[in-house]
């Protein structure tokens, strides 16, 4: 396998084996890992994911719910 340079996301070894997450859950999980800071922070609409994800909003905010609720993530209103 080739070497990666650059351009990478830590993924949650956690995630990546919870059987609990579906394809959808995990690859918008995938995503906030990418777009978080140091801190873990990210701040994304909806909008933004689901465009990014290619699923619709309703989904998205579905998807970010399940997340909270199997506490993989956090949600903070700014």
């Amino acid at each position: 396998m080739k070497k990666l340079k650059v351009n990478f996301t830590t993924i949650p070894n956690e995630a990546i084996l919870d059987k609990r997450l579906d394809t959808y859950e995990f690859r918008v999980l995938c995503y906030l890992c990418k777009l978080s800071n140091e801190e873990n922070i990210c701040f994304p609409s909806y909008s933004t994911i689901a465009a990014n994800m290619n699923i619709s909003r309703s989904k998205t905010a579905n998807i970010i719910n399940r997340l909270i609720n199997l506490g993989l993530k956090t949600k903070h209103i700014r």
